[in-house]
């Protein structure tokens, strides 16, 4: 994807091989940031290169970004000698303007001030695990030009903390380029004082930055080196080509031994083949779809990718694989429980570890598990997500022993069992309603009130909580069978009969005191499935769903704009300017389940716009512009909900833990022809095939095995 679609900024567009991630620096040719190969974290991270030309003494920086940073942080303010800063868009333009924050490179070099340059980004372009740039240099230097080209492809690595850098320079002047090439690290950091921030590392020399418990090495293939530097000799009219590691360490007391530069570009070699292997491994696991929109089908590898940036293969991980919610290196059942369905395709191992780290660490004591094993904080979604998942793991594969598995001396039935007592223990009031007390952040984290207590959409998922384990138990002829079936029927009784809302059709919550309050949040259509609300209540629900209310250009709105007590435009995924992204596309995939087909491809073309402007799916996105926040993730495994609107929705796969696989395809005109090839259950492999007209046929292991006419489901033993 081109850097110019991109939607996101430079420290959210990462470069990650499952290993280690590296953001990149806007506005430049061979800049990055933020590494993050754990433990090692340096979000204040920074690296160049500087080239100075020898025969001329021209420094030539890849500074942009610092010039930017340092003219917003002290817009028309003066340096203390008295001299403006350089203006970003004067640069190269009048000699000697440089940064004040990186002149001690022009000093390093043996270089006058009055020397420096500016080297000058073209184009870059996004690739999983490979981030590629061009740039450029022509000035007059004395008597002739100083004329370069650039490029570079950064990559990390899949076996080593290592980040990868391969740079070409054409020389298109008439005399050789006599280059020092200088790594430029630092690790900033808030200045205590004040006044911006400050270069906060220890240098053991030019090629290797400590700060605290990490260390960075810089190597490069470039043989013959300076003090401060490699050389580099370019003829005229042609091109060099060198490579780059930054090898990341243990510190000052342990920077460890750089890879040999020698075998370099192997390593970029073997980068780029881990990265290719990552890609055919989940396109060899997971079905593969062809539609009559091809923007459809881009969406759906998107969806994948985005998954495959949240899955993290360190050997130092409390799990192994780790499906991180996104860019912070935490898992938590709730956003797992959007790509679930996926996952258990996918990575049914991978899915069964998650499970059983989710139950291991509380069901009722924590919801976050971080890569290094610590547990914090819980949230009330938790339980009931946990238990879609285990819902979704059993029936793509049968897998029911993972109920008995022993953890913590009792199954994980058992533990699903116990927090279903002590939820209601804590929570039900005599009605059966669950009370879950004051203040949004146990649920969603809203900045306005009214989304506490008694919380209709988080009640709609307790009786589907008391559901699920009524089923379990009923199977193993428990003894708790009867209760939680009562529970459930209590919940839902009370929700129409205390809830339920008749004017505007909608479910209300209760505050403290017993009082109502309307809050038109996207949360409660996750109440929809499941047989919790009776038919007339879904209808009217469903009817919301229309332009002004939720709907809008780029999906839905979280909370609907007619709400003005409660919308915002802050944190748009929960609280209305904008969607987190597994919401719409999981919403999607019920609406087709239910049979509203029409409103559910509403809904999921809408999403498909995401494309336009994100190379991987950022946790949340604005509804009326392709934008994220800044400061939010960018990417969210719930992007995993895309892969199962499609498949599970779209082409209508649905699989019981019986074994048993029910194919209803709905499929709008506009996309047919349409197949979807390769969904792997139960021993077998299952094509969908739609013709234009709407018929089709569903081939199982190559051989036809079922019409598909007019739209209606088919049902295989």
């Amino acid at each position: 994807m081109p850097r110019t679609r991109i939607a996101l900024p430079g420290r959210m567009i990462r470069v990650f091989n499952g290993r280690g991630a590296v953001a990149v620096r806007d506005r430049t040719v061979t800049g990055l940031q933020g590494l993050q190969f754990p433990p090692h974290d340096l979000p204040g991270y920074q690296f160049q290169l500087v080239l100075v030309e020898q025969t001329s003494g021209a420094v030539i920086q890849d500074a942009q970004a610092d010039v930017y940073e340092d003219y917003l942080q002290q817009l028309l303010a003066t340096d203390p000698q008295g001299e403006l800063m350089p203006h970003p868009l004067g640069l190269n333009c009048f000699s000697g303007v440089l940064p004040s924050r990186v002149q001690h490179i022009a000093h390093a070099a043996g270089s006058d001030r009055t020397q420096g340059w500016i080297l000058l980004l073209q184009n870059a372009e996004w690739q999983p695990n490979r981030y590629s740039r061009t740039g450029t240099f022509h000035k007059r230097v004395g008597s002739d030009y100083l004329s370069l080209g650039i490029q570079t492809v950064t990559q990390t690595s899949a076996t080593d903390d290592e980040i990868l850098m391969e740079v070409r320079i054409q020389n298109r002047g008439n005399q050789p380029l006599r280059l020092m090439v200088m790594p430029d690290q630092r690790v900033m950091s808030r200045n205590a004082q004040g006044g911006g921030w400050v270069q906060a590392a220890e240098y053991r020399d030019q090629f290797a930055l400590c700060w605290k418990d990490t260390s960075v090495t810089v190597t490069s293939t470039l043989h013959v080196s300076a003090e401060q530097g490699w050389m580099w000799h370019i003829e005229p009219q042609s091109t060099g080509k060198a490579g780059f590691s930054l090898s990341i360490g243990g510190g000052s007391a342990d920077l460890g031994t750089a890879p040999p530069p020698e075998r370099l570009f192997v390593r970029l070699q073997d980068c780029e083949r881990a990265a290719r292997d990552r890609l055919a491994w989940a396109q060899s696991s997971l079905p593969k779809i062809s539609t009559n929109l091809p923007k459809l089908d881009e969406f759906y590898n998107r969806c994948i990718e985005t998954v495959l940036e949240c899955r993290w293969d360190r050997e130092n991980f409390a799990i192994r694989p780790f499906y991180a919610v996104g860019s912070w290196l935490s898992t938590l059942a709730w956003d797992t429980s959007f790509a679930s369905k996926m996952l258990a395709i996918l990575d049914p191992p991978g899915l069964r570890k998650a499970i059983v780290a989710y139950v291991d660490m509380g069901i009722m004591e924590h919801s976050w598990l971080a890569w290094d094993n610590r547990r914090f904080r819980w949230y009330a979604q938790s339980p009931f997500a946990l238990a879609q998942i285990i819902d979704d793991y059993l029936r793509q594969t049968g897998d029911t022993q993972l109920l008995d598995q022993t953890i913590n001396h009792a199954s994980v039935f058992e533990w699903l069992k116990r927090s279903g007592v002590e939820m209601h223990r804590r929570f039900a009031r005599p009605d059966g309603l669950f009370d879950f007390g004051p203040g949004s952040e146990i649920m969603l984290e809203l900045r306005t009130d009214g989304y506490e207590h008694v919380v209709a959409a988080a009640n709609g998922l307790a009786a589907r909580y008391y559901q699920r384990l009524a089923d379990w138990s009923q199977q193993r002829r428990d003894s708790e069978t009867d209760n939680f079936t009562a529970w459930a029927r209590q919940i839902e009784d009370s929700m129409t009969r205390v809830l339920w809302n008749r004017q505007i059709g909608w479910l209300d919550n209760l505050d403290g005191a017993g009082r109502r309050e309307t809050v038109l949040s996207y949360h409660l259509f996750d109440v929809l499935d499941g047989g919790i609300l009776p038919d007339y209540q879904r209808r009217r629900l469903v009817d919301h769903l229309s332009e002004g209310e939720f709907l809008a250009r780029n999906g839905l709105y979280s909370i609907a704009p007619t709400d003005t007590v409660h919308f915002d435009q802050e944190d748009a995924d929960w609280g209305g300017g904008g969607q987190y992204v597994g919401m719409p596309l999981r919403l999607s995939e019920t609406l087709y389940r239910l049979g509203y087909a029409k409103r559910g491809w509403d809904i999921l073309s809408r999403c498909l716009r995401w494309t336009d402007a994100f190379p991987y799916f950022p946790q949340e996105i604005f509804a009326e512009r392709l934008a994220t926040p800044g400061a939010e993730m960018p990417l969210e495994l719930a992007a995993g909900s895309g892969v199962q609107a499609i498949v599970h929705g779209l082409f209508g796969l649905e699989p019981s833990v019986s074994g048993s696989l029910t194919i209803h395809p709905q499929i709008d005109q506009a996309l047919r022809p349409a197949r979807l090839v390769g969904y792997q259950y139960r021993g077998h492999r299952y094509d969908v095939a739609v013709k234009s007209s709407g018929d089709g046929a569903v081939y199982r292991d190559g051989q036809f095995a079922k019409p598909l006419a007019g739209g209606e489901a088919v049902r295989l033993e």
